[in-house]
């Protein structure tokens, strides 16, 4: 159990003239949350509000109290049952959030049974990012710790790759250690390793354009490869890329500014301006796309240039 956990509540007043439906909302939650604290606290909580009570403490930011309970659910209850149980929607986020070790059969349950978990959470590829998660955290992250801490900037990615392959299988092997790499070039601030495994890790695993990685593809275009590439085989690869954010969110102007910028970075000024312009009427006080526009029309770069090169 955990000590004092209701000195963690974040208490506010229940009550309040004129509460709008979010604030309802949050101090119900918080009496929820307060209940169930005191229920833990007292021994009294079943295993089947725990769940709610760990759900609480992270929508209130308790995060501490959730990992807690989270942790004694794990050991006192989900260890020690099997079957169904154990696929159910609730108790599989749990583990996959809160379960941080392969030395159990829960993680062997993602692990072996990834299909089954994807298809409860209708989430492809769920029990997977776990799986890894859990690889790099006890074979991949105390090994760069070790690094940074001798002051070394060449991990032996070679060795940690064998070890992973030897233990689960390459696929996880090269997944993993290509997220490691990108993990440690952004932390070392080292551009061109970071477009390097980028590239890599997409000629492997190809694009993905759904959701939140279509904003992170198109950063990683605009900020690494447009800013910083020359190389043309890379640019009209990244050209195509953006032609298949622009085709799949035709009212996007941020897609619009990048895939012009790398058009015009590979020559193809009219094409971009086309582009630009078009990502100006749909974003018309955005000064970085005025900017760009301007820099176009004049027919100077609208990507960082060297101090030597510009003062030639």
């Amino acid at each position: 159990m955990i000590k004092s956990l209701i000195a963690l509540l974040l208490f506010t007043p229940f009550f309040a003239l004129g509460q709008t439906e979010g604030k309802l909302r949050e101090d119900s939650l918080k009496r929820q949350y307060h209940e169930l604290v005191i229920q833990y606290e007292k021994g009294t909580i079943t295993f089947a509000q725990m769940p709610a009570l760990i759900n609480a403490a992270r929508e209130l930011q308790q995060n501490d109290v959730a990992r807690s309970v989270a942790q004694y659910y794990i050991s006192a209850y989900l260890l020690q049952t099997a079957g169904t149980a154990l696929y159910e929607p609730v108790n599989i986020a749990i583990i996959h959030d809160f379960n941080d070790t392969s030395g159990n059969k829960l993680f062997r349950m993602f692990y072996e049974d990834q299909h089954k978990i994807d298809q409860v959470m209708e989430l492809p590829g769920y029990a997977q990012s776990h799986v890894d998660f859990v690889i790099a955290k006890e074979e991949i992250d105390p090994l760069l710790r070790k690094e940074l801490t001798s002051g070394g900037n060449h991990p032996d990615w070679k060795f940690m790759e064998t070890v992973i392959k030897q233990k689960y299988n390459s696929e996880y092997a090269m997944r993993t250690i290509t997220g490691a790499q990108l993990r440690w070039y952004e932390y070392k601030k080292d551009t061109l390793n970071l477009i390097r495994y980028n590239l890599q890790r997409i000629d492997r695993y190809g694009i993905d354009t759904l959701g939140f990685q279509k904003m992170a593809l198109n950063n990683f275009i605009y900020y690494f490869i447009f800013r910083h590439v020359t190389d043309k085989t890379i640019l009209m690869k990244a050209a195509g890329w953006m032609e298949l954010l622009v085709r799949s969110e035709p009212g996007n102007a941020a897609f619009m500014d990048t895939y012009a910028n790398v058009l015009y970075k590979l020559g193809r000024r009219q094409e971009a301006l086309a582009w630009q312009k078009r990502s100006l009427t749909l974003a018309p006080n955005d000064k970085e796309i005025l900017l760009a526009l301007s820099r176009m029309n004049a027919n100077e770069p609208t990507w960082p240039v060297p101090d030597s090169a510009a003062n030639k």
